[in-house]
């Protein structure tokens, strides 16, 4: 049974004449032979061996009902490059259970840091106005948490800020508003404006007489309902028992500002013209709401979606860039400093020619001193 392995041996090694001629011909040795066929059994008892990959480019299959997992990254804006995490702007309070994901590369290369949501999707399942947050955003004017909250909050949103979600390492792009399904018609990717959804928006006060030289006063409002939109393909009998699963291919959002809470987010949702949610009212709920959709579209072209953003904003930290600059170079002249003056004396010793003083450098004190056989 070692005439396979022998025989490829024998093409693999070069032997000498003579060897070749005590081998028998062009057979390798039998050494050799026993070798290759105790490799070749190892490899056909061996198991299937799962392949490495990079986070993040590996298709999950979701199952019906399955829960679909939602993460919430930093909170940034293109206008003043400073981020912030989700769970430091007070929307909402981190649950206990949740737990930071390990960072997909493309995450690890943008410096990206995302937390699990306080909330989950169940695969296949439209819900309607449900509590992102278990309690309210507080925003009244008689306590200082929300007064400090309200300026909190006015403040992210005059600089433009956006809140990144991501799904099944899709990051969720922005539609707008007037969303439907009807939108979703045909097998292209959406044209969406940007990722992330944006905090709020503000309006200035009419017929309000202000200097010319001030800003005019607005009144700001928050976006506190949230709509995900996912498209999914079905893969038929992929799963056990031959049920069918689905991978998610696209994510989109869009928000709005509703007042009144969960029941003014239903009848909004019931087509009544509901007001917007100021943040000069005492408290705001946060809110979303999931619509799946199917498309023909496979998980190979997920990323068209991204590709055809229409206002990405190529959302470059400088200031993060600017200070790992600045803390690299202060900390290389600060070991260089430290290097120079540890040698500098050394050096002086080496100038001198004299071989008492070149016998006191202190590298060869404390080389003596380690290398000193023990009594």
């Amino acid at each position: 049974g070692w005439s396979q392995p022998c025989v490829l041996i024998a093409a693999l090694v070069p032997q000498s004449p003579r060897s070749s001629r005590r081998a028998g011909g062009g057979r390798a040795p039998a050494p050799l032979c026993r070798a290759a066929a105790r490799l070749a059994a190892l490899a056909a008892l061996a198991g299937p061996a799962g392949a490495f990959y990079l986070p993040g480019v590996h298709p999950r299959t979701f199952a019906p009902g399955e829960e679909v997992p939602v993460r919430v990254g930093r909170v940034g804006s293109a206008k003043t490059q400073v981020p912030y995490d989700f769970y430091q702007i007070g929307l909402c309070r981190q649950p206990k259970e949740a737990v930071d994901r390990p960072a997909n590369l493309g995450e690890v290369l943008e410096g990206e840091k995302f937390h699990d949501a306080p909330f989950s999707l169940i695969a296949l399942a439209d819900e309607t106005c449900l509590p992102m947050c278990k309690t309210p955003v507080m925003l009244d004017k008689e306590s200082k948490p929300g007064v400090l909250m309200r300026k909190r909050l006015q403040a992210l949103i005059k600089d433009n800020y956006v809140v990144n979600l991501r799904i099944d390492n899709m990051p969720g792009m922005f539609l707008g508003q007037g969303v439907s399904r009807e939108s979703f018609q045909g097998d292209e990717p959406l044209h969406s404006v940007k990722r992330g959804f944006p905090l709020g928006w503000a309006m200035p006060i009419p017929d309000t007489l202000v200097d010319p030289d001030e800003d005019a006063p607005e009144r700001v409002f928050l976006n506190n309902h949230i709509t995900i939109w996912l498209e999914y393909h079905v893969r038929r009998g992929v799963l056990q028992n031959g049920r069918d699963g689905i991978r998610v291919i696209s994510v989109y959002l869009s928000a709005e500002s509703i007042a009144g809470g969960i029941q003014g987010c239903h009848r909004a949702a019931d087509g009544e013209v509901i007001e917007s949610q100021s943040l000069d009212d005492s408290t705001a709920d946060m809110m979303f709401s999931v619509r799946w959709i199917e498309t023909s579209r496979m998980w190979a072209n997920r990323w068209d979606s991204i590709l055809a953003l229409e206002e990405e904003d190529h959302r470059t930290n400088w200031a993060g860039i600017v200070n790992s600059f600045s803390i690299t170079i202060a900390l290389g002249f600060i070991v260089t400093v430290i290097i120079l003056r540890a040698v500098r004396h050394d050096f002086a010793l080496l100038d001198d020619d004299t071989e008492e003083m070149y016998s006191n450098v202190p590298w060869k004190l404390l080389a003596g001193d380690v290398f000193r056989a023990p009594p």
